[in-house]
């Protein structure tokens, strides 16, 4: 009873708490009280874990163990998705069964099994520093907030991507396999099921294969799909708007040869002011051509609202040069969803009421894009209108690590600011 006690305490809690830590941090998953919660989740699952490891077999405590992690994970972090909690106990137990086999198969030549488990106390030590590199590498990535595969989590447990996560659990699944094949026979000096082990290697290794295959073909497919939603409509409302502005070019020159020759010069400058302030209006965002996806998007809500007799005012200085952590069609998602809010409760103005105003600019770690929407009683704009484009851009938001947030202006307009970080930090010049 007594190893029990320091295998506990000195080999379950740290492992867990390390692994644990190393998981959260490695996709970003934040909660609120972390440490605190994850220090009763590794206290409690690593009170029972122990408790079934020394009353079942290993293969019934392995099976037993994974849905009881699952459980403990459901009851501290209920407010994660449960795609999300399937990707965190996957990948704790791939992480727990590397730091197992390597550990084990470095010590197995000085220090016996048997002695590491049931030994003195101090034995226990030469694990730690394997626990180490968990906590170590998990401390890195909160301090400089850097989270490798936050993508991923984001993708998984947002857009709720099953065959992703299948694929995922397929491999931990041979993971499984293989280290219950190499520990029992060889380190445990336990029977084990070598041919029927074998075989569901096997059938895994088809099975993940047929996954990966599908993967890509369904990949494929979602980012044709997702193309189409974000770049189609307005390269057509583009084009159209293209045509317009060729017949209007057409009109205009002949109005102002008309009132040449008819000698109103007064009435020729007054015009020709006009129609410079619309190129100019049409021209403005000229930053916005390093990305050509979104100058078409611009553009186009440039052109619709010429057409609905909108000020639409764009404002972008400069790009930064550092890259975005996110793909470039989340971005143009994003702005277009922020400009079809705001597009959507402007229209329904008075015309002298009707402007938004489009700033795109770099701070020191984000770029932000800020949307901008006069004032509006609910009497004349429902407060629902447009409520779905702010929803879903502050969910896609939050899955690429940045955030929405609004403000009220002075003369009771909003403003929208969209924030997404950028590979790397901006520089002073």
């Amino acid at each position: 009873m007594r190893f029990s006690y320091e295998v506990l305490l000195l080999l379950s809690i740290p492992q867990t708490f390390a692994v644990t830590w190393f998981v959260f941090r490695l996709y970003g998953v934040t909660v609120k009280r972390f440490f605190r919660r994850t220090w009763w989740f590794t206290a409690t699952g690593s009170v029972l874990l122990n408790i079934g490891f020394l009353t079942l077999r290993v293969e019934i405590h392995l099976i037993v163990s994974i849905a009881l992690m699952f459980v403990l994970l459901h009851l501290f972090y209920r407010e994660l998705r449960w795609r999300t909690k399937l990707l965190l106990l996957a990948t704790f137990y791939v992480c727990a069964f590397i730091s197992d086999i390597v550990a084990l198969a470095l010590l197995s030549d000085l220090v016996p099994y048997e002695t590491l488990r049931t030994g003195p106390f101090y034995y226990k030590f030469l694990l730690w520093p394997f626990f180490g590199a968990f906590a170590a590498g998990a401390a890195v990535m909160e301090r400089r907030r850097c989270h490798p595969a936050a993508r991923l989590a984001g993708y998984i447990g947002e857009v709720g991507d099953t065959h992703a996560l299948s694929f995922l659990l397929l491999l931990v699944f041979q993971l499984i396999v293989l280290s219950t094949s190499f520990v029992l026979p060889n380190l445990l000096d336990r029977p084990v099921y070598s041919d029927a082990l074998f075989a569901i290697g096997i059938v895994s290794v088809l099975t993940v294969t047929a996954m990966a295959a599908r993967l890509i073909v369904c990949s494929r497919r979602r980012a044709i799909r997702l193309a189409q939603s974000v770049y189609v409509d307005e390269l057509l409302r583009l084009f159209a708007s293209s045509r317009s502005h060729k017949q209007d070019f057409t009109a205009y020159v002949r109005t102002m040869q008309a009132m040449l020759k008819q000698g109103k010069t007064k009435d020729l400058a007054a015009y020709m002011e006009e129609v410079v302030d619309g190129i100019r209006i049409v021209s403005e965002q000229t930053a916005a051509k390093a990305i050509p996806e979104l100058a078409a998007v611009i553009h186009a809500k440039q052109a619709a609202a010429a057409d609905n007799l909108i000020e639409f005012e764009v404002r972008i200085p400069a790009l930064p040069a550092q890259e975005l952590s996110v793909r470039t069609i989340e971005l143009v998602g994003m702005t277009r969803k922020l400009l079809e809010h705001a597009y959507e409760r402007v229209i329904l103005l008075p015309y002298n009421s009707r402007k938004m105003t489009l700033d795109i600019y770099g701070e020191e770690t984000h770029l932000v894009i800020r949307v901008g929407s006069p004032p509006s009683t609910k009497a004349v704009v429902p407060i629902k209108v447009g409520e779905r484009h702010i929803d879903m851009v502050r969910k896609q938001a939050k899955r690429c690590r940045g955030d929405l947030s609004a403000a009220l202006r002075a003369d009771g307009g909003t403003d929208y600011y969209l924030r997404l970080p950028l590979a790397s930090p901006v520089t002073a010049p």
